[in-house]
């Protein structure tokens, strides 16, 4: 689920993290967590996440001009999906998504 921003539409990437979530089929347990009965190649639950750095914001502005994050996933997959993750590159696009499901039980 990583592309580069200058060849995907805005509706490209909306429809590559639809497919994703919903490969994952996530749903709602009892105790409210959220559970995957699927999975997804590229789409995986992070493990570890801190903000490293947040730069003060341009001139006129409120938000920050940049926050940089340290992002960890356990990469326990099959060696050809571990080698798609090791190739990614400075400057490919990274999702960051929170599922919730709104449905209780696996449907």
């Amino acid at each position: 689920m990583f592309h580069s921003i200058e060849t995907h539409s805005a509706d490209q990437i909306r429809q590559d993290i639809e497919d994703a979530v919903f490969r994952l089929k996530p749903w709602q347990a009892e105790d409210g967590s959220c559970l995957f009965q699927g999975w997804a190649r590229m789409a995986h639950p992070i493990s570890g996440f801190s903000i490293v750095e947040v730069a003060k914001p341009k001139l006129g502005e409120e938000k920050p001009s940049r926050v940089r994050a340290d992002v960890s996933v356990n990469l326990s997959v099959r060696r050809e999906v571990k080698q798609e993750w090791e190739s990614l590159r400075k400057h490919d696009a990274c999702f960051l998504v929170t599922v919730r499901p709104t449905n209780p039980g696996r449907e």
